[in-house]
């Protein structure tokens, strides 16, 4: 069975929300993509609450507010290590995408820079790195709870002696 992976697009850009729609319109035999979509800071806020999208796909320049500044409140709704989003911005700063990177996007595209094969890729990639991140966590607290009790049965052993 082929995955449908939810997307929220935010992008205040009717002309860019139809652009990316159309690169990430499955072809045949690739993951099905249910995308919604988001005008503003606000709109995203309450989209990703009810969703709780796969990937955002986030524009820095909205009307209402940065995409910086919606990523922090994004990833403050999202479970620890859960948020997945890719920040899209209109010019390619490097001190943009290291801020954007450090608040918790998962990768950086610069609009017109990019075709409907890397689109595709980077949000594939950023779903992929996000589950392997959660699978991490979740395995870590699986062994930290392991090692709590084996150190409750060293205790007891300890104590029977």
């Amino acid at each position: 069975m082929i995955a449908v992976r939810k997307i929220l697009l935010v992008d205040d850009s009717e002309h860019d929300r139809l652009l990316y729609k159309r690169f990430l319109k499955p072809l045949p035999g690739e993951e099905r993509v249910e995308l919604h979509e988001a005008t503003s800071g606000e709109e995203a806020v309450a989209a990703f609450q009810a969703l709780r999208p796969d990937c955002v796909l986030l524009d820095h320049n909205l009307q209402d507010t940065d995409g910086l500044a919606l990523l922090g409140q994004l990833r403050d709704l999202a479970p620890a290590n859960g948020l997945c989003a890719v920040m899209i911005t209109g010019s390619g700063s490097e001190s943009l995408a290291v801020r954007a990177l450090n608040s918790g996007a998962l990768d950086y595209l610069v609009k017109g820079h990019f075709d409907r094969e890397m689109l595709g890729k980077t949000v594939r990639h950023a779903i992929e790195k996000n589950e392997w991140r959660q699978h991490q966590a979740n395995q870590h607290r699986e062994l930290q709870a392991a090692n709590q009790q084996l150190a409750r049965t060293n205790a007891d052993l300890d104590n029977f002696v």
